[in-house]
């Protein structure tokens, strides 16, 4: 069985979760307006629609603020999250059918 930090490290994400977090702190050390739009957007886990409009509205609002920090570099660091995430599955489902990379297939 594969344990779910044993996953989060084939999948990459504690090193592009990291590496987030120290952008944020280079980049938002001035840009102190940034880290008070993150903290008052309404969460959007919910099933109540007017949190949700509440959550869009605000968005919106702030959207070139937002694309400015999560632009390009941070679409190409959520696509290489997909991809060590389909490439974490993968290995998972190896370690389940076969038993893992270094265990020969028939024994």
């Amino acid at each position: 069985m594969i344990q779910a930090t044993q996953f989060m490290a084939l999948s990459g994400a504690t090193g592009r979760r990291l590496a987030l977090e120290k952008r944020k702190e280079e980049l938002l050390d001035d840009n102190w307006i940034m880290l008070a739009i993150e903290a008052s957007t309404p969460s959007a886990t919910t099933a109540d629609v007017d949190v949700l409009q509440t959550h869009a509205r605000h968005k919106f609002q702030f959207e070139a603020t937002f694309n400015e920090f999560y632009g390009i570099p941070a679409s190409r660091a959520r696509q290489r999250a997909i991809c060590g995430r389909q490439r974490a599955e993968a290995r998972t489902a190896n370690v389940l059918m076969n038993g893992g990379a270094n265990t020969p297939r028939f024994k």
